[in-house]
């Protein structure tokens, strides 16, 4: 099978040249799901193919292009967007069987490394309720978001979704397909409204009471209290019309908030301690971790070559870093080696996806960084110490870090006070400066390429300057980045507050940045309301013109573009004195925070014409 020739989209292939599965196929499935890349976005997407000769003997064949078109409609952040749907045509199944029938739809849409809500439900029993509440909170936001597709609402069981991990800490519930395998079974706004209050409140019941969530839509149907918020709910609704009773699942969330104890004003189910996970345990296993590391090959390597660790102390996790040490020389024993061997020997295994699901673009370019003589060596940059490219994954050995990498940071801090955001935006700009004019600039950089490192501190202190002290209060710390684009970056959602921001601002890496570090979860709340495209880059009027100027004017590849941008950032917040003090003391923080940006423009200094302030964009990177 492949797609048309019309298609932004690119189908993986394996060694033999085959389409790369995401599903097991069987002799009754009716869709086959396949991975495969967005060259333009550089990420994953889903691809899925229909069986013309298996649809067309069901009643599915008759419905399933309608119920595509419907669900492409659908944009939410716990939603796997629908990015392509079409028809195919017989030349597109290649040497497939098509058994004389028609063609049949096919759809593209995000790919989400996540592990099916039931496997995961059953695999990790021991969740706490806060992350368990977390999880039903996301399942009422998804299905308040479908009650204005009730022919999707109608069709949707809990099989249909799958936890995915983001940020290094964060549970996602993402709801990726929509039944169309399943024969539809209409029904009325009053018999869903009462089958998702039944389930939701009967789930939230069973946490409430210690017991797993249900891992079938069925299981959940179990009796909870009259007097609950969901027996009351679920009375009410006897005497409303249909439509006034499934309006009432828009309003499911709050009840979930209600009877867990929550509220919107104290925010606490936003916190990171509410949606976090500490354990590698509980991370989802998502098909591309299967791929990459599932397989003996990959298995038989690691162990031969490395000395695997248990999990890192380090804030964040990922599936695709393993702990590791490099093995004692023929000679040396491990008690002999001073602290400094020892730390050299301590390394970082970082899993990418070979060169086959990459349009074979990656690698090459990888390995001539690592041969760089400037590269190789450099501070600044994290220090890779070998390369390993097989047929199913590749590996990066690289230095061991004292830090995180920087969407980690965001993920615990929510967003950065203007004060803060300016110490990280020079740390970044003077790692990049160090690059400047090289043959391999990060001027097009993923948060993910990024680390923060500290020099002395232990992961425990580490952990504690991220969760309780501001960024201005930090021990001695320096950015480093990956020369590397990892795996994180080539999974992440395009309903994620970097992907928006980063789009929105022209795919210009630096501009976006700033705004993410002091806007991401304003712009992960507008995602969820869907207003995402309303919301003004910046409540701060002068903030807000200099990165709409940037659009047009900022120069990834001037690095006084960066500069003046910081300084100018500095000037609207009245932090210039500030970030370039050097005093290790406190800092009083700005007036000017993100959740007083409304107001706060009369107080900052006046830019009135933020374009003509940057660089003339015409000139060399190396003027």
């Amino acid at each position: 099978m492949k797609l048309p020739d019309s298609s932004r989209f690119v189908l993986c292939r394996c060694s033999d040249g085959s389409p790369q599965r995401l599903t097991v196929d069987c002799d009754k499935s009716l869709l086959s799901g396949f991975l495969g890349y967005d060259p333009d976005a550089r990420r994953f997407v889903e691809v899925v193919f229909s069986h013309p000769g298996r649809i067309q003997k069901t009643l599915v064949k008759f419905s399933l292009p309608q119920r595509i078109e419907t669900a492409a409609r659908v944009k939410h952040p716990n939603i796997a967007t629908i990015l392509e749907t079409g028809m195919l045509t017989a030349k597109d199944y290649e040497n497939a069987e098509t058994d004389g029938q028609e063609p049949g739809p096919y759809y593209v849409a995000e790919f989400v490394e996540g592990e099916r809500l039931p496997e995961y439900l059953e695999r990790c029993r021991s969740l706490n309720k806060q992350i368990s509440t977390s999880l039903v909170l996301q399942l009422a936001d998804v299905i308040s978001a479908l009650v204005d597709h009730p022919r999707l609402l109608s069709s949707v069981t809990l099989d249909d979704f799958a936890v995915s991990l983001e940020q290094g800490q964060y549970l996602r519930l993402r709801l990726t397909d929509f039944g169309f395998e399943r024969d539809e079974e209409p029904g009325g706004d009053l018999e869903l409204a009462a089958q998702w209050i039944r389930a939701i409140g009967s789930i939230h019941h069973r946490i409430l009471n210690g017991r797993s969530m249900p891992t079938k839509l069925e299981d959940s149907d179990s009796t909870f209290p009259c007097g609950s918020p969901f027996g009351r709910l679920l009375k009410r609704i006897e005497n409303l019309s249909g439509s006034a009773a499934v309006r009432t699942l828009k309003g499911i969330k709050a009840q979930v908030m209600a009877a867990s104890g929550l509220s919107d004003a104290a925010g606490n189910h936003l916190t990171p301690e509410f949606r976090s996970i500490s354990k590698d345990s509980e991370c989802p296993i998502g098909p591309l971790q299967r791929l990459l590391r599932g397989g003996e090959e990959f298995k038989e390597m690691v162990e031969e070559k490395f000395e695997l660790e248990g999990q890192d102390d380090s804030p964040g996790l990922s599936p695709f870093q393993i702990p590791a040490r490099l093995p004692a020389k023929d000679g040396e024993e491990k008690a002999d080696l001073d602290s400094a061997k020892r730390r050299e020997s301590r390394v970082t295994l970082h899993i990418l996806p070979p060169e086959r699901l990459l349009e074979h673009n990656g690698m090459q370019t990888l390995n001539e960084k690592m041969r760089d003589p400037y590269l190789k060596k450099h501070p600044c940059a994290v220090r890779t110490r070998s390369l390993y490219c097989e047929t199913d994954f590749s590996i990066v050995v690289s230095e061991r870090l004292s830090g995180f990498p920087l969407p980690v940071l965001l993920a615990n801090k929510g967003r950065l006070e203007p004060i803060d955001a300016i110490d990280v935006l020079w740390q970044i700009d003077r790692a990049l400066t160090h690059f400047e004019c090289s043959d391999f600039e990060f001027s097009d950089f993923h948060p993910w390429q990024i680390e923060l490192h500290f020099r002395k501190e232990t992961p425990d202190q580490i952990r504690k300057f991220l969760t309780r002290a501001p960024v201005s209060n930090w021990p001695a710390w320096e950015a480093k980045l990956r020369v590397e684009r990892p795996t994180e970056a080539f999974t992440e959602s395009s309903h994620s507050p970097w992907r928006h921001l980063f789009d929105r601002v022209d795919r210009k890496a630096f501009p976006a940045l700033a705004v993410w570090l002091m806007e991401s979860d304003r712009f992960e709340w507008a995602l969820t309301t869907g207003n995402e495209d309303r919301e003004p880059l910046s409540w701060n009027p002068q903030f807000n013109q200099l990165i709409e100027a940037a659009i047009g004017f900022y120069d990834p590849a001037n690095p006084r573009h960066r500069k003046r941008m910081i300084d100018l950032i500095a000037e609207i917040f009245g932090t210039e004195k500030l970030s370039r003090s050097g005093s290790d003391q406190p800092r009083t923080r700005t007036a000017h925070s993100p959740a007083r940006l409304r107001d706060s423009g009369e107080n900052s200094p006046a830019i009135h014409d933020t374009a003509a302030s940057l660089p003339d964009q015409r000139r060399s990177a190396c003027d």
